[in-house]
């Protein structure tokens, strides 16, 4: 989820206009320094006579450098919404392509409605083998049929988009209903349900949900953001500091 959130961070930098993103450049190359001169001095508030190593330089570098990250990603984080809708439509174009979802879903729907008994499969080759489809006369079989696709398509945006998923839904289904109606307006003029209607279904759904929740959205990651922040300065400034604690020299 971290993975995916710092890669949703950078695309969001990326989407910073010119005129903003040469301001917030200045802003965040300001409080670098400043957190490099802080970062260089803290130590003295209980050993003057510290003296700053290469280590050190180091360490205040990358304190320095996550600020800078920082200002340009919170303000990056206004085009959230922009970036969450081009993460769906990478997305979705990833899935179309993906051979291997398409054929483990395929599969899935097969035995599940195999499973139920309401479908003639006699004559019906296995999934992998020429000619495979699965027979959907029956309500239910249709019904569930659709559900498999679209909720695992939805499961994959779970996987593939962790942290966009995990503030729009805590489960990635769409509701019942939604697919039962774009189920009953699919097959009265076709017969078999394709993975290209459930993705989209899924897609729209979820970019729904993004629209919806883009305040709470952006909260949510300045949040996030925030506490990675201050986890990550714990590292070089807490290194620095017992780097000079221990360098403390008691005389009697």
């Amino acid at each position: 989820m971290i993975q995916d959130f710092i890669n949703v961070l950078f695309r969001c930098i990326a989407y910073l206009p010119l005129k903003q993103l040469f301001l917030t450049t200045l802003m965040g190359i300001g409080l670098a320094v400043l957190c490099w001169f802080i970062c260089n001095y803290y130590t003295r508030l209980w050993n003057k006579k510290y003296h700053l190593t290469f280590t050190h330089h180091v360490l205040c570098g990358i304190a320095a450098l996550f600020t800078f990250f920082f200002v340009l990603a919170f303000s990056g984080l206004s085009y959230l919404k922009e970036v969450s809708v081009d993460c769906l439509n990478d997305w979705s174009t990833q899935i179309l392509n993906d051979n291997e979802w398409a054929a483990s879903t395929f599969q899935k729907a097969f035995y599940k409605i195999k499973e139920n008994g309401l479908e003639d499969f006699s004559n019906v080759p296995a999934p992998g083998d020429l000619g495979s489809h699965i027979p959907v006369n029956n309500d239910r079989s249709k019904e569930e049929c659709a559900n498999i696709y679209t909720n695992e398509a939805c499961r994959n945006f779970n996987i593939t988009n962790s942290f966009l998923s995990k503030i729009i839904w805590a489960n990635p289904e769409v509701p019942q209903e939604i697919i039962n109606k774009d189920m009953n307006d699919y097959f009265t003029t076709n017969s078999t349900y394709p993975p290209q209607r459930a993705i989209s279904l899924a897609s729209n759904q979820i970019k729904a949900g993004l629209i919806l929740q883009t305040p709470r959205v952006v909260t949510i990651a300045r949040a996030t953001l925030i506490v990675l922040f201050f986890l990550l300065q714990l590292i070089p400034f807490g290194l620095i500091g017992y780097s000079a604690y221990k360098d403390i020299k008691i005389v009697f």
